[in-house]
């Protein structure tokens, strides 16, 4: 690999890399920097004579980055938050001040459990500091914690990967949705489903892609009860609306299910067997660890689910 010289880098070229980077607009980098628009046009000229690549390309309406970009993200990040880290000392946290943004991906079930409450730490305690959250399913996730697009991840996650760190927020136990009035709640003992109406009636599921298995599809086959779901959402919160005039069967987690059944006509049955918990984490990557305002947004997020 040829050496770089870098008596012949600007480091401010790092600092508005960063702001590019997780904006992706130019107009809300310029804020971020606390410079104007044509000023950051022009360095992001400049960046992209220095670095030899566009940086940003236009998608349609949209900017992105380019693959050489994507891979410089995450190094030039840590970097600077290891530069900014040593050259001030002890990492202060200056709560409310601070104009952060934490980027998080998270499944929509995920979302729901710790938004609410996180939303209401940060108007108390951070009302200047920012969130970003987008969805995200499992594969997706971890990578987008790998490649240093997002700072944290929550959700349900199988496999543990050895560049990651976990913290398990909660336990969730798998339920079934049906309708109120529905066959099967009728024909229900003890409140548990029976297993012919489990496969009598069509499916519901949950998936960002329809041909992604879920940790529910896992768990069922675990026990040889798969299904084949006839309709694929990729909102868990939709579940009750969409089964309240029909005869489909719907699956989640206990916690969510009972906090979007309140106020509805569904009734939570238990699946016909008992199957495995999931458990939902709260995943980061190191660079995590030495940005003071991310372990802080994480910690909130152990707080409030504990």
């Amino acid at each position: 690999m040829p050496s770089v010289n870098l008596r012949g880098i600007d480091l401010n070229f790092l600092v508005v890399f960063r702001a590019l980077a997780e904006e992706r607009h130019v107009s809300r980098a310029a804020h971020v920097l606390g410079m104007s628009q044509p000023a950051t046009s022009a360095a992001l000229k400049r960046l992209r004579v220095a670095v030899g690549d566009p940086i940003l390309v236009r998608k349609g309406s949209r900017l992105v980055l380019t693959p050489r970009a994507e891979q410089l993200q995450a190094g030039v990040r840590a970097a600077l938050q290891l530069l900014e880290t040593t050259l001030s000392g002890e990492p202060k946290l200056e709560l409310q001040t601070s104009e952060s943004l934490v980027r998080i991906c998270a499944t929509d079930y995920g979302a729901a459990v710790f938004l609410p409450d996180l939303l209401q730490r940060l108007a108390e305690q951070a009302p200047r500091l920012r969130l970003r959250v987008a969805p995200a399913r499992e594969a997706s996730m971890v990578e987008s914690l790998r490649d240093g697009s997002f700072d944290l991840g929550v959700g349900a996650v199988r496999l543990a990967r050895p560049s990651l760190h976990y913290h398990r927020l909660f336990r969730e136990r798998p339920v079934c949705l049906v309708r109120k009035g529905h066959p099967a709640a009728k024909r229900a003992s003890r409140n548990r489903m029976r297993k012919s109406d489990f496969h009598a009636y069509a499916h519901i599921r949950v998936s960002l892609y329809r041909e992604a298995d879920t940790i529910m599809d896992d768990l069922l086959r675990e026990q040889k009860m798969p299904v084949s779901s006839q309709h694929v959402v990729a909102f868990t919160s939709l579940l009750p609306h969409l089964i309240e005039n029909t005869d489909l069967i719907a699956m989640c987690g206990e916690r969510i299910a009972e906090s979007m059944c309140a106020n509805s006509d569904t009734v939570i049955l238990k699946p016909p067997v008992a199957l495995g918990m999931v458990d939902i984490s709260v995943v980061w990557p190191s660079a995590a660890d030495q940005n003071p305002v991310v372990a802080w947004v994480r910690d909130q997020i152990i707080d409030a689910a504990s």
